[in-house]
This record gives C-alpha cells, structure tokens and sequence, in this order.
C-alpha cells in the first residue's frame, strides 16, 4: 500500500509538472528587425496559441535535417494564426544562429534559449526534440528524435494539430 500511495504521489506531480510557463526569447529571425537578439517573442501575445515547439543545437546533424520537416509543418499551418510553429536553440553565439538561419531557411520563428528557460520545461532528453503545448502550457505531444526514416511523427502532429483547433482557450464572449 505504502508503494501504491508514493507511485500515485510522483504520477500525480510528475503529470502537474508537465505544464509550461509562459515564455519569453530572443526572436533571431524576425522578418522585420536587424538587431535580431533585442526582439523578443512571448508566448503570451498568442493567448490562443497552439505552440509547436523543436529544440535543436546546431551541431546536431539530425537537427539540421529535420529542419526540412518543421519547415514543412509551419507551411501546412501558414495561415491559421493559433498554430506557431518555432525552432528553440540552445546555442550561445549569434553566429550560429546566422549559420542555422542561412542553411535551412526557416520559415517560421527560431528563438534562443540558450538558459533553457523553456527546453527545460520541456524536459528534452535527445536532439531534435519537438513538443506540442496548448494555450495553458499542457504539453499534449511529445517527439524526441529525427522525424524522417519513416517516422510517423510528422502524421502524429498533424493530428494533433488538427484535434487543438477545435479546443479554445478564449472565452467566447472574449471571441465576440
């Protein structure tokens, strides 16, 4: 009974420690700043948000190539303005980011987080890593690894993707 209880006690607080704070990153792609790391990208400016988030680290070679997949998933989701879709990076340099940026021409948001403000939350433990968090922070999918060689990771977000946009977060006298 004793080892019942104290599995129930970590399941519970490991599921409540599941939730992401609101974030706040250095945007280093912002299509419309050149001093790219004093723009900022908060999560809350999307009260809304479906947030699809990637950490990454530029030495990471299967990072570099899932890029093509994020890429493609941020395509699908050009125009429903819940979904952002963001590359998180753990690296420091500013340089490194311009490499990253100029290779795999991202089109959507890449954000630094270099103190792992957010990834931490995430609890990432391989590289790439993506994540699925809702409007009040629950992560609702994760996917550690590269998404090609037939993963099905790229369907499984979709899905998912697809399931969120028929939840709110708004009230709906907020929506009128």
């Amino acid at each position: 009974m004793k080892l019942f209880l104290t599995a129930l006690f970590f399941a519970f607080f490991s599921a409540s420690a599941l939730a992401v704070t609101p974030f706040a990153l250095p945007w280093m792609n912002h299509p419309e700043q050149t001093d790219q790391e004093n723009v900022i990208f908060r999560s809350a400016d999307h009260p809304n948000g479906i947030f699809v988030i990637e950490g990454y680290f530029r030495s990471c070679g299967l990072c570099n190539w899932n890029a093509v997949y994020i890429n493609a998933l941020a395509t699908d989701y050009r125009n429903e303005p819940r979904v952002q879709v963001m590359d998180v990076g753990l690296d420091g340099p500013k340089r490194l980011y311009d490499a990253w940026i100029e290779e795999t021409s991202p089109n959507h948001p890449v954000l630094k987080d270099v103190n792992r403000v957010l990834i931490g939350q995430l609890d990432f433990a391989a590289y790439p890593s993506t994540a699925i968090v809702d409007c009040r922070g629950n992560i609702r999918l994760k996917h550690q690894g590269y998404w090609g060689d037939n993963s099905t990771a790229p369907q499984e977000f979709r899905a998912k993707i697809s399931e969120m946009l028929k939840e709110t977060c708004i009230a709906s006298d907020e929506n009128e």
